[in-house]
């Protein structure tokens, strides 16, 4: 996003517009997908060691996975192909293994530093804590069969205890990082997937403490939720999950990332499923500007927290411009709503928190205080609180 010649002018901007308070609470990394955190070539070579089907040729496999532009359903098909070279155990353990190191090493570096500024030795702001999601029934092999997940290969018990083993080893060498897992529900899955899955979250939090929160997440038209039975069910799932814990353990939801999720729809979700964050609600601010305020009022008197990755809705398309997601910044900070920042899927996307941040500055779309306080927030926010309690 930042041409070579503007670097050292990005440099210099972000330098100047981190407050100190910022640089105290660091980065607290809510909203991150491990099948987009992990180093595509890392990616290829254990696509290769289990000979997954359609990684083409290495420069082919590039351009697929380094996402420029394109739909939701373009970047969630990325997506599918990287979970199928995470099957397995040894790959899930793999893969977080190598999305947690790159998170901590690079969210506070720019990608190209210039200098010793910004650079994984001297990054901008230190990494606090990181939180990775993945749907472990997307990690058992061949789960889409018929929505109902009946060829898979790999049992999902096994798959959690490796996805457990890989955080425990990352906080040994990572002591003063907070680190955890949220578990996502598929949109693209069938219910009774869905339903084993939350059965099987309920056990596991008996088990593990690097659970911290649940989530929806997937390509929004294969389920927006708007029809009420699918809500039901939705909703039921999450209450499997959350067990004793209830409205206590956190939930988050991906909804109003493109505009098949209407007002209406963002409302009744966040209402049925209980979420304490939404993640790219963007569609539903947007309504707000031709005077359809329902879903800001609704997460305002909530107390929701949007969750906020510009890299990745400006590659969608989701945000047209640094100018647009700053009017989005404005309205939120209008309505008195708390947000915090991330970058998704930041190693398919060529880009770091940091950059981000940057790149906005740059465009005079965000303010020093809106960084702190996105900070701020991300360091309060439940799951940490969570996560600091275990």
């Amino acid at each position: 996003m930042i041409e070579t010649l503007q670097l050292d002018l990005a440099v210099q901007t972000l330098d100047r517009a981190l407050t100190s308070e910022a640089r105290r609470l660091g980065a607290n990394l809510v909203h991150g997908h491990v099948s987009g955190c992990e180093n595509p070539a890392a990616v290829y070579n254990r696509g290769l060691r289990k000979g997954i089907r359609g990684l083409g040729k290495p420069p082919d496999f590039y351009r697929k996975v380094h996402i420029s532009t394109g739909s939701l359903a373009d970047y969630v098909a990325v997506n599918h192909l990287v979970d199928l070279t995470q099957a397995g155990p040894d790959g899930v353990e793999e893969a977080l293994l190598n999305a947690f190191l790159s998170r901590i090493l690079r969210e506070g570096t720019l990608p190209v530093p210039a200098g010793n500024l910004g650079s994984p030795e001297s990054p901008f702001f230190p990494t606090s804590g990181v939180l990775l999601r993945f749907n472990p029934m997307k990690r058992t092999g061949d789960y889409r069969a018929d929505r109902g997940g009946t060829g898979m290969l790999f049992d999902a018990d096994a798959i959690m205890a490796a996805a457990h083993h890989a955080v425990e080893r990352c906080r040994i060498v990572n002591p003063d990082v907070a680190i955890g897992l949220i578990l996502c529900f598929g949109r693209d899955l069938s219910h009774s997937v869905n339903r084993k899955l939350a059965e099987k979250i309920r056990k596991w939090r008996k088990l593990y403490s690097s659970i911290v929160g649940i989530d929806v997440a997937g390509d929004e038209r294969a389920m927006t939720l708007s029809e009420s039975t699918d809500l039901d069910e939705m909703a039921e799932c999450f209450e499997i999950a959350a067990g004793n814990g209830g409205e206590e353990f956190p939930r988050t939801g991906h909804c109003g990332e493109t505009n098949a999720i209407d007002v209406a729809t963002l409302c009744a979700t966040v209402t049925r499923l209980k979420l304490i964050h939404v993640a790219h609600p963007i569609f539903p601010i947007k309504a707000s500007w031709s005077g359809d305020d329902r879903a800001l009022r609704l997460m305002s008197d909530l107390n929701v927290v949007a969750e906020l990755c510009f890299g990745s809705n400006m590659r969608t398309g989701t945000i047209a411009s640094p100018a647009e997601f700053g009017r989005v910044l404005k309205t939120l900070d209008d309505w008195g709503i708390r947000y915090c920042f991330d970058t998704d899927n930041p190693e398919l996307l060529r880009t770091t928190l940091a950059l981000d941040l940057a790149t906005l500055l740059l465009a005079g779309a965000i303010t020093p205080e809106q960084i702190e306080n996105a900070f701020r927030t991300a360091h309060e926010c439940a799951f940490f609180r969570r996560l600091r309690a275990a």
